[in-house]
């Protein structure tokens, strides 16, 4: 099984950017370590906490429409 380990002197360093995940509460145990993988990397690469902000939502349909909205 092979790891992707991305060479970090190439990847951009995040400045003036905020970021909203939406995650299911649908197999959580899943998308819950999904999501905090996310904002692990995104604060590794310079995103403060109050620059990551994450909501939930019952399922995989409410995905899109919560993403529309904090889009708006």
């Amino acid at each position: 099984m092979s790891t992707f380990a991305p060479d970090n002197a190439s990847l951009p360093r995040l400045e003036d950017v905020r970021v909203a995940i939406v995650t299911a509460e649908w197999n959580g145990h899943i998308t819950g370590a999904l999501r905090d993988g996310a904002v692990n990397t995104l604060k590794e690469y310079g995103l403060k906490d109050e620059d990551v902000a994450c909501y939930d939502v019952p399922g995989a349909v409410e995905l899109t429409f919560a993403a529309s909205k904090l889009i708006e």
